[in-house]
């Protein structure tokens, strides 16, 4: 046995020794034990729990072994393939939930049998701190073959050592709390469908990220068209929406510089339309409600400043007609339409964002 396997025995044998009075008065079978070893994937080939309790009974010419609710002491263990060849560790427990100790047995490549008997003289020593050591250890029945002759110069020696704790520090990744993150965005743009031609367009959004979910946005944006004519009835007419939206807005972020995203949500405003000209002034106001989804990308500049391009599209539910009545003669007036609300509006705009953290 070589010293380093004689100082591991050692050090399990200074954990169990205020246990060593009570053996030596103890009855004569000496004290039980439960066993309890596993073999993590990729140590298959190691002994196994059968083979290293036989070896060990057979060294104390005693049966040991007991099931756990009876044994004196709990031993559990395990073998695995450690980065730099096997590990292999014991873990020493008394009935009454005391830890006497814990060692950790490592052996470079090759032969995962080169642990067994370091492993049979830690669970002999743990079990009965008397027993003789000048006993050659029984062979294991799936050891291979040993590689060098076996040291069989008889001795008998006794071990003392002082009782000292056992601590383990561990070091435990903590992950920060997610904070709350909130931005806001202020840009212009083109906007189409909801008045009768392409129209100058004004957004802005204000948003907060809840921990673990999506962006809530809160929205508005308002459009004015130029003026137009209508000859044929001899009147001019424009039309004004002024909305609000609220959003729920996934965002991603690719390449440490660009957010990608969308927004999924609804519009809610007031649409004004005023008409002059031949028939006299008019206006009328309507309000309109569109489900609207919108599709986002923005560059960062410098953190925590964006530039973000968004192009939408806006389905309303009602789609208000624009019509005047042109005289006819004698004959009752003809209605005559001049602008209905697209099935789709489109909303284009480019903006300077701010979202924090960065």
């Amino acid at each position: 046995m070589g010293l380093r396997s004689w100082a591991m025995a050692a050090a399990i044998f200074a954990a169990s020794a205020p246990a060593r009075a009570q053996s030596a008065n103890g009855a004569q079978g000496g004290r039980t034990s439960s066993l309890s070893w596993v073999r993590l994937p990729g140590a298959e080939e190691c002994v196994t729990a059968r083979a290293l309790a036989e070896s060990v009974e057979r060294r104390l010419r005693r049966s040991v072994f007991v099931s756990s609710a009876q044994g004196e002491l709990a031993i559990e263990g395990r073998v695995e393939r450690s980065p730099r060849g096997w590990s292999a560790t014991l873990s020493i427990t008394r009935a009454d939930g005391t830890v006497l100790g814990t060692r950790t047995i490592e052996r470079p490549e090759g032969s995962c049998h080169q642990l067994d008997a370091a492993l049979e003289l830690i669970i002999l020593l743990a079990i009965d701190p008397n027993a003789a050591l000048s006993s050659e250890p029984s062979p294991s029945p799936t050891a291979t073959a040993p590689t060098a002759t076996p040291d069989r110069t008889h001795t008998r020696e006794v071990v003392r050592v002082v009782e000292r704790p056992v601590v383990r520090v561990e070091r435990v990744l903590v992950a920060p709390p997610t904070p709350w993150r909130w931005g806001f965005s202020l840009g212009g743009g083109m906007s189409a469908g909801t008045t009768p031609s392409v129209a100058a367009f004004v957004f802005g959004a204000a948003e907060a990220v809840v921990p673990r979910f999506v962006a809530i946005e809160l929205s508005g944006g308002a459009t004015i068209s130029p003026e137009a004519s209508a000859h044929e009835v001899g009147v001019s007419f424009r039309t004004m929406f002024a909305f609000g939206g609220a959003s729920l807005c996934p965002r991603a972020l690719l390449a440490s510089r660009v957010r990608l995203g969308g927004c999924v949500g609804v519009q809610l405003g007031p649409l004004r339309w005023s008409v002059s000209g031949a028939t006299g002034q008019d206006a009328r106001d309507y309000f309109l409600a569109a489900a609207a989804a919108r599709a986002t990308a923005s560059i960062i500049v410098r953190a925590p400043f964006e530039l973000q391009l968004d192009v939408a599209a806006a389905v309303p539910f009602v789609r208000p007609r624009f019509t005047v009545l042109r005289p006819n003669g004698a004959a009752a007036p003809t209605e005559v339409e001049l602008f209905q609300v697209a099935p789709v509006g489109a909303q284009a705009t480019l903006s300077a964002a701010v979202r924090f953290p960065p």
